[in-house]
This record gives structure tokens, C-alpha cells and sequence, in this order.
């Protein structure tokens, strides 16, 4: 079978790996120079070095992603680093561990019951409200928001603001007054609500773009540089471009396949199906790298962060890549702003000054925070999608025959993360190879 894949982030890559390793004939399109989509390396002229276009971080519960991985590299350990959960703010007040040895539905809860750094009552709500999600098959009221949820759950200021606002943040990549809370029961379902051994940290060793070892594109088709311009239905297959395939995944963005989808015979399923697309709006990411003279030796590779607003300190998390990274020639920190759309108001240098400050600030138990050589702002524009009560998302299966779509935005039962994007191309390239595509 001859199979266009359009688009080389993620689900595109997941997608196109799986039908190359099933011997289909195989064509990669991507319109940019390089590969990895919204999670790629980029070169840093500032710092003469690979980075991330963002500090992204993976949880063991993400299986499918952490497979893939594995048969890339051999083993998962020779690409990432897999780290406990311990979840400590960087001024050492709040500290929070899963038990390992307790049963998944118990271990969350009594975690929450025995962490320091919070009134006794805050604990007890957070540990009940955790409880009566997991007794109710990780069900919330339709169209309830994260911090309705709270609400209905009586969680105090101080645990909405020290715990459950920052995982809403780092998890749905929305604010809690706006995303989905069904989506967020999901993301507990699967990561704390199912014990220590499923919500491990997994930090990658190399840049985004190195996972994706040569090996695994030697001899594909790979076009960088390759916008796709015209879909058409053409003699049983679809016309991509000037060439003639038998099957299409589109694993762009939202906007981007729309457009393409949109080319394509009209009919009213065809309408409905494309209804959706217009209904997303996406939210920026930014990643601020720190280059350090000298290694700092934080308590955990990554701390939670309070943000200080009316000093610029929008920091929400740090992560001590010399801690777990193979690839960084020196020390580094990554300092993560989810939601950064308020960072637009504000200069990069009086930004880098405020978290630096932060920092100095909050981590002052690590001793005198070393000298700074150099630094990258890296803020991804449409990093994500916000994730909101009743967002419908389509289906990898589209009406046209013949023509499916991957990636994070399609409805995987997730927000915006690689397991999504993973688990979407997967499916489509399942959905695209059945003897009647269905």
C-alpha cells in the first residue's frame, strides 16, 4: 500500500514508524526543516547548543509513548532518565511522595494525608476529594472546569495554590478556571491514580530530536521543507500534490488539516466532521534556559516553583538538566511557564532578571545560586490547545475514504501531551492499513 503521512511531529512519526516497520511504501511530508513538530530541538545561537524547543517531561503511565521509545533506542534507560515522584517545592516547604507499597486507589490519598507543608485539613479534603473520584469511576458532572471541581469538592486556598493549580498547569497546560475537569479525572485516573509505579517521572537524557534516532528514518521518505498544497480524491486513492497515493494521514495541526480536509469532495458529513476545528484556541508554552559557570546541586532534578508576579518571578518549575541530561555541555537549568500568554507584556531581559531572582530567592537552601554565562527564552506560541468543558475533537477517521488524522488535538481522551499524539498516530495507522478501513 503507498501511504502519505503529512506532518513529522509526533503522531505523524509515531504513524509513519509503524507502517515503514509493516513494509508500506511510505512517503514522510513536513513542512519545516527539521523534525518533532511542537516537540523538537532547535539550535541556540545565544548558547551554541541543541535545545528543546520546551522542558518537556513524560510520566511511566505513558505507555505507549515510553514503548516507542524503547524500541528506538534498545532500552528506554539509554534515552531517559526515570525518576520517582517527589513532588518539592524548591523553598523545601511542600513535599509530597506516593507510597509504593499501598494499593493504587489508597496511595495518592494517603500521600496527600502525609505531606508536609499542609494544614490538616487541607490534607484531609485533598485526600477525599481524591477518594470519592476514584470510587466514582473517575467520573466528574459534565462541563465542569478543574477549579469548579475544587469547588464542588470544598479543597482550602492553600492546596488549590500550592498543588492542585500547579498540576492542572503542568498536566492540562490550561488554567484551572478554564479547563476541562473530566480531562484532568482522566490524567489522575492514569498517572497518581494508579500508584507510584505509574506516575514516574521520565525525563529524556537527549534533545527531542535525537529520541528519533537516524535509525529510525534511514530509509524512509522523509521530505523536510515539503508544505503540501492540494488534497484531492482522485481515481479510488488521494492526490497529494501531483502524486497519486492509495492512503493519507494528515498529522498536522488542527488548522493546517482543516484546510487540507477542506479541499476534498463536499457533502454534509463531510461538514459536520470539519465543524470542530474551528472551535480550538491554543495557549504558549516558554521555556527559559539558564547556563550556569558552575554545576548547582538542587535536592531533586525538579522543583516546583511559586510564582512572585509583582517581581516578574512567572517561573513555575526548574529542572536541573545536569541532573539526567547526556546531551548539555555544560550546567543548565530549564525553568517551565505554562499559559505564558501574560509574559508578552514584558520585556525578555526584565523577565530573565525576575526569575533569576526567583530563584536566588527560593532555592537559597541550595547555597549561593552560581553565575549566569548565558540564556535562551524559548516561548512556543501554540504550544498547546486549551483543553475546555465540551471541546468536541475528531475523530482519526474521517468521511473520505482513505483519509485519516492523527495528533494530540484528535480525541484521545487527553490534553495536549505526547501520549496523545503517540497513541493518535498509532490508531491511524492501524485505521489506515484495515482491509475496509474501518
Amino acid at each position: 500500500m503507498r501511504i502519505a503521512v503529512i506532518g513529522a511531529g509526533w503522531a505523524g512519526l509515531s504513524a509513519a514508524h509503524r507502517l515503514h516497520a509493516e513494509g508500506h511504501e511510505l512517503s514522510v511530508f513536513e513542512a519545516a526543516p527539521a523534525i518533532g513538530g511542537r516537540a523538537r530541538g532547535v539550535w541556540s545561537n545565544k548558547l551554541q547548543m541543541t535545545l528543546d524547543n520546551g522542558q518537556h517531561i513524560l510520566l511511566s503511565a505513558y505507555t505507549d509513548t515510553l514503548a516507542l521509545l524503547g524500541s528506538l533506542h534498545g532500552q528506554l534507560d539509554s534515552c531517559c532518565a526515570t525518576l520517582p515522584l517527589i513532588w518539592e517545592s524548591a523553598d523545601g516547604l511542600l513535599s509530597l511522595r506516593v507510597p509504593k507499597r499501598l494499593p493504587s486507589k489508597l496511595a495518592l490519598a494517603w500521600g496527600l494525608l502525609r505531606a508536609q507543608g499542609l494544614s490538616r485539613s487541607a490534607r484531609w479534603r485533598a485526600a477525599q476529594a481524591l477518594m470519592q473520584l476514584s470510587f466514582s469511576g473517575w467520573r466528574v458532572a459534565q462541563g465542569l472546569t478543574v477549579e469548579h471541581w475544587l469547588d464542588a469538592t470544598h479543597q482550602p486556598p492553600d492546596i488549590r495554590t500550592v498543588f492542585w493549580h500547579p498540576l492542572c498547569l503542568a498536566t492540562m497546560n490550561t488554567p484551572p478556571q478554564q479547563a476541562c475537569a473530566q480531562l484532568f479525572a482522566h490524567v489522575l485516573r492514569d498517572s497518581l491514580g494508579q500508584g507510584a509505579d505509574a506516575c514516574r517521572i521520565v525525563l529524556p537524557r537527549l534533545d527531542l530530536g535525537s529520541l528519533w534516532n537516524s535509525s529510525a528514518l534511514r530509509d524512509m521518505d522523509l521530505r523536510l521543507r515539503r508544505p503540501v498544497q492540494r488534497l484531492a480524491m482522485h481515481n479510488g486513492g488521494i492526490q497529494v500534490d501531483d502524486e497519486a497515493f492509495d492512503t493519507v494521514i494528515l498529522a498536522c495541526p488542527a488548522a493546517t488539516s482543516c484546510k487540507l480536509l477542506s479541499q476534498l469532495p463536499k457533502s454534509p458529513l463531510g461538514e459536520d466532521y470539519l465543524a470542530p476545528y474551528a472551535k480550538f484556541t491554543h495557549l504558549p508554552i516558554a521555556t527559559l534556559y539558564l547556563r550556569l559557570t558552575q554545576p548547582w546541586h538542587l535536592p531533586h532534578p525538579m522543583l516546583q516553583l511559586r510564582e512572585t508576579p509583582a517581581t516578574l518571578g512567572f517561573g513555575q518549575w526548574v529542572f536541573n538538566r545536569h541532573a539526567f541530561s547526556r546531551s548539555d555541555t555544560a550546567p543548565l537549568l530549564s525553568v517551565v511557564i505554562s499559559d505564558a500568554s501574560h509574559l508578552a507584556t514584558h520585556d525578555e531581559a526584565s523577565l530573565v532578571a525576575g526569575i533569576q531572582a526567583q530563584l536566588r530567592a527560593q532555592l537559597s537552601r541550595a547555597g549561593p545560586m552560581p553565575a549566569v554565562s548565558g540564556h535562551q527564552l524559548i516561548v512556543e506560541k501554540r504550544a498547546t490547545f486549551a483543553a475546555l468543558p465540551g471541546l468536541e475533537r475528531p475523530k482519526e477517521k474521517t468521511p473520505w475514504l482513505g483519509v485519516f488524522v492523527a495528533g494530540d488535538w484528535t480525541d484521545t481522551g487527553y490534553p495536549a501531551v505526547l501520549e496523545g499524539a503517540v497513541r493518535s498516530g498509532l490508531r491511524a495507522a492501524r485505521l489506515a492499513t484495515a482491509p475496509t478501513h474501518v
